[in-house]
């Protein structure tokens, strides 16, 4: 556990020394970080304002996915499973684009598409649960399933918001790939509060979510009180997961991969499992941005793109590797 740590510590080092394109290199953020100046005009502004600020804003956003995939998978008890799985994240993105098609993102700015993208997730969320119905036990197919027939829906929304939006088109689509460039220092505290609430709500029903791994029976039997779990593990998550996509877009995969790489040192114990996944979640996310931003010169790529290219051969790596392991 202690290299995942040391390998969180170097990739932000790297990210904030290589994380830009302003021409200040990794000595002149030291010098500055170090309070000795850097000789260049305007570089403490753009260390501590902009690169700093996207470095700690990537940390919490690949904490918060990486916790929120670990408390999905194991709710639903499925490998597969992710924060967007329930079509939080179609949610998300229906609320976003429509504040950004009713210019909704500059009359509130910074925070118009934030609004919208948290009640999206939020309303996709309750009607999911609704269709699902209220009887819980043996609900998570019932959910996933319902999730996906709504994220579809969603889906088809915001492609329609996409064509109508006309020049703005572009703006909803780069917000949908995904991008920290628009992190601020003052999305920061709202991040961090994010953050620490789903480590709070996913370790205080651990114990639960251990339990729900030998079935909604025997977890009801040892006294779990599974719509308990369901409502907080799930809203939880989704409202996590929604703050995070409100300010950066949505990122995908590194739900469904810090899990499993957070499985291959800790074991099945979820308690474990939610401090190494937000630290994979946390350096998968600062790696893939360094190379959005450094990959081309001059052009930032989506980060959700480079996480969707990298992720999904690592995972398909892992699984199989997984499913391997179990025919031996």
């Amino acid at each position: 556990m202690s290299l995942v740590v040391g390998g969180l510590a170097l990739a932000l080092v790297l990210h904030v020394g290589y994380g830009g394109q302003s021409g200040i290199g990794p000595i002149e953020v030291v010098r500055i970080l170090t309070g000795q100046g850097s000789g260049i005009p305007g570089g403490e502004t753009i260390v501590f304002d902009l690169r700093l600020a996207r470095s700690l804003g990537a940390l919490l956003v690949g904490a918060i996915l990486g916790a929120a995939g670990t408390g999905f998978q194991a709710y639903f008890r499925n490998p597969l499973a992710e924060p967007y799985v329930i079509g939080v994240s179609s949610g998300a993105a229906a609320g976003g684009a429509t504040a950004i098609f009713f210019g909704l993102g500059a009359i509130f700015a910074p925070w118009g598409i934030f609004i919208g993208a948290v009640l999206g997730a939020l309303a996709t969320l309750a009607f999911v649960t609704a269709l699902a119905g209220k009887h819980v036990l043996g609900s998570q197919t019932r959910l996933l399933l319902s999730g996906v027939i709504v994220g579809g829906m969603l889906g088809g929304l915001v492609s329609a918001l996409m064509v109508l939006s006309g020049q703005d088109s572009n703006r909803i689509l780069g917000w949908l790939l995904g991008s920290l460039s628009n992190l601020q220092r003052v999305h920061l505290p709202i991040l961090a509060v994010a953050c620490v609430g789903l480590f709070a709500v996913l370790f205080r029903w651990s114990r639960e979510l251990n339990v729900l791994a030998l079935g909604d029976l025997v977890a009801q039997q040892s006294g779990a009180n599974i719509r308990q779990v369901r409502g907080w593990v799930l809203y939880g998550g989704s409202v996590a997961v929604a703050m995070s996509v409100g300010l950066v877009g949505m990122i995908g995969f590194l739900g469904l991969i810090a899990p499993h790489l957070a499985r291959l040192s800790t074991g099945p114990d979820v308690r474990k499992q939610l401090f190494a996944s937000s630290v994979w979640g946390a350096t998968l996310l600062l790696l893939a941005d360094l190379a959005a931003v450094r990959t081309i010169r001059a052009t930032e790529l989506p980060v959700g793109a480079i996480t969707a290219v990298l992720g999904a051969p690592l995972l398909l790596y892992l699984l199989t590797r997984r499913q391997s392991r179990n025919l031996s």
